[in-house]
């Protein structure tokens, strides 16, 4: 650690991170306009062939509480080798843009019988929160997106994808989100991940050094 940090720390990292950070900033507030966007342009709800054969379960912890645990071990994993930062932020960052263009063009209304999560404080401030921010499952997506970045780390990697499921069923148990968001997500992401490859290869080449 002490050699990354005399090494690593230069101003070309400093570069790197502040680039990550200003890149999600901005994909942050995109995706807080589209969020509102989708609400505003809400339209009726559709049928769905498992949400409609599937009790309404309150899964309201590991909806919220559940994703905080997952930044949480993020930010771990970011604190024990931090030349993973600038990637896994710039990734993070391409993630929201993405899925806040896709909320931009569908404007599907959210399912006819949900639970009705009590999270429309804080969590729709960040644009991230239900009800119309539909298209693709961010719960679902983000921890499968984590599961990718660290492929190598086969512990790492069964967490995060282990999670992925879980937020998944999560969200379909609770009815908000149709099970395409749910499914869709795991071949956006994929795609979302070879992209962040190519577009920065030097802080991916960072993650692994």
């Amino acid at each position: 650690m002490s050699g990354f940090f005399s090494h690593h720390f230069s101003a070309s990292y400093i570069r790197f991170l502040a680039s990550g950070i200003f890149l999600l900033t901005i994909a942050l507030f995109f995706n807080y306009r589209a969020t509102q966007f989708a609400a505003t342009h809400a339209g009726p709800p559709v049928e769905d062939i498992i949400l409609d054969h599937i009790p309404v379960v309150n899964m309201e912890f590991m909806i919220v509480e559940g994703a905080l645990l997952l930044v949480a071990a993020v930010l771990f994993l970011i604190a024990q080798k931090p030349q993973r930062a600038p990637f896994l932020l710039k990734a993070t960052a391409l993630f929201v843009i993405i899925r806040a263009f896709f909320l931009v063009l569908t404007h599907l209304g959210p399912y006819s019988i949900n639970s009705h999560l009590a999270i429309d404080s804080w969590v729709n401030y960040l644009g991230i929160g239900f009800p119309a921010a539909l298209f693709f499952s961010g719960h679902t997506g983000m921890p499968f997106l984590m599961a990718l970045i660290f492929w190598n780390q086969i512990r790492v990697r069964i967490f995060f994808l282990v999670s992925s499921g879980l937020m998944g069923c999560a969200v379909l148990l609770a009815h908000v989100h149709y099970s395409i968001d749910v499914f869709a997500a795991f071949f956006i992401t994929y795609t979302i991940f070879i992209l962040s490859t190519k577009i920065f290869r030097p802080d991916f080449e960072l993650f692994h050094r």
